[in-house]
Parts: C-alpha cells; sequence; structure tokens
C-alpha cells in the first residue's frame, strides 16, 4: 500500500555505505566524498519512476560527475522481480542514465531505502555531500 513520503532534513548526513554496482562491483561512499550527490531511491516496476526517469536524465545531463547514485532497496527475488539485475540494467537503458555516467547500487533489503525515506508514493530524492551538506 502506497505511503505519504518523509523528506529527510537538510543538512542530514550520508549514511556510510559498500553496495554493488549491476556489473557486480562494489561502490563505497567515499567515491563521493567532497562533491555534492544527489542520492535517488529507484526501482523498475515502478510507475512513479517510470514516470521521471527520463526527466531526471534530462535534468542531471551536463552536472558534475558524479552527481548522482541510484539505489534499489527493493526485494528482486520475491517480491519484484522487475528490480532484478536485468531489469535495472533495461532501465538504465531506457531511461538514458548512461549518459550521467550514473552508477546504479543494489541494497536489499528494502529497509534500508525505507529508513532514508524511500516509500512506495514516488522516488525519494536528496542531495548531500559527504559532509552531510546540501
Amino acid at each position: 500500500m502506497a505511503a505519504e513520503p518523509t523528506l529527510v532534513p537538510l543538512g542530514t548526513a550520508l549514511p556510510p555505505f559498500a553496495l554493488p554496482d549491476l556489473d557486480g562491483g562494489t561502490v563505497t561512499s567515499d567515491a563521493f566524498a567532497g562533491a555534492p550527490l544527489l542520492v535517488a531511491f529507484l526501482c523498475n516496476h515502478c510507475p512513479y519512476v517510470k514516470h521521471v526517469e527520463v526527466g531526471l536524465a534530462d535534468l542531471l545531463t551536463g552536472t558534475p560527475e558524479p552527481a548522482v547514485v541510484g539505489i534499489c532497496s527493493n526485494d528482486a527475488e520475491e517480491a519484484h522481480p522487475a528490480d532484478g539485475v536485468a531489469g535495472l540494467r533495461d532501465q538504465v537503458a531506457r531511461a538514458g542514465w548512461e549518459r550521467l555516467h550514473t552508477p546504479v547500487l543494489i541494497r536489499r533489503p528494502r529497509r534500508a531505502g525505507v529508513r532514508r525515506g524511500a516509500s512506495a508514493v514516488r522516488p525519494r530524492r536528496s542531495t548531500r555531500s559527504s559532509t552531510g551538506r546540501r
């Protein structure tokens, strides 16, 4: 069931992370140290994300790299098979995210996204630097 999202307060520090990307590598929060960063909790199955995915790529084209990281925290094995690696690769191609050189990371289970404000209503986005500043 959809829920009303909560906004992450301005200045909230980016929690440290080490997450797998779609190619099997690992990306850590240290890779973004000192630079502003948009963290987008997203998925392939959600109609709200599909509605904004191309616009997100258009909005961020030409921004300094890396300006955005996508994190999918859904359960692709049981609840949302379309959010598996193959589905997320399709989404990257469909949305044009490859032109952003944006890593899409996988965080299972979903509670990681929920702790950071992701919900079933619409994609959550928050910008932060490694020092917690937006």
